[in-house]
């Protein structure tokens, strides 16, 4: 059972995952930056949908079966 008097510290106080927030940060920075569009649209595109499928066939199992399911239900 999860620690209910759990209080993150450090930057989880502010995001939920910071690697990917550090991930989009630069993704998105650096075509921002060089003002490239087709950078960002597909740069964008290709960060989300790899996120997607690395959360949805690796973590998400990974974490149902070490944590007998509770990531699931926190959906």
């Amino acid at each position: 059972k999860a620690d209910a008097n759990y209080i993150p510290t450090g930057p989880y106080r502010f995001f939920k995952n910071p690697m990917y927030t550090i991930g989009d940060c630069h993704l998105y920075g650096i075509p921002m930056t060089l003002l490239s569009w087709p950078g960002l649209v597909f740069g964008g595109l290709f960060d989300h949908l790899s996120i997607y499928f690395l959360y949805r066939w690796v973590e998400k199992p990974h974490a149902d079966k070490l944590y007998g399911g509770i990531a699931a239900e926190k959906k």
